[in-house]
């Protein structure tokens, strides 16, 4: 891992990452929890920028103990498309979707 430390205007980067002081990784991980996007998403923002140790786990830690997460992991999953019969003749069947109104 030393091989792949640099220091660059100032600041510390694990490979092309910002390495996180200890101090501020709680602004950090508020930043990236900012949209409430889930575990997974947050994890990879966290990856693609950040790096500190235990980082992993102190994300899904966060998503954790948020409760608008919590409430919206569980919520039902969309209604599938029903299924429909190819009509024989043009405009034989027509659909129109009134949701914009």
């Amino acid at each position: 891992m030393r091989d792949d430390l640099q220091v660059r205007d100032g600041f510390l980067f694990y490979q092309l990452r910002t390495v996180i002081p200890e101090s501020m990784k709680s602004f950090i991980l508020v930043k990236i929890h900012e949209g409430h996007q889930g575990a997974t998403r947050c994890k990879q923002l966290a990856r693609q920028y950040y790096y500190w140790p235990n980082m992993t786990t102190d994300v899904e830690y966060r998503v954790l103990s948020c409760d608008i997460c919590q409430k919206h992991q569980n919520a039902k999953p969309r209604e599938p498309m029903l299924a429909t019969q190819n009509p024989e003749v043009p405009f034989q069947i027509v659909y129109a979707d009134r949701s914009w109104t």
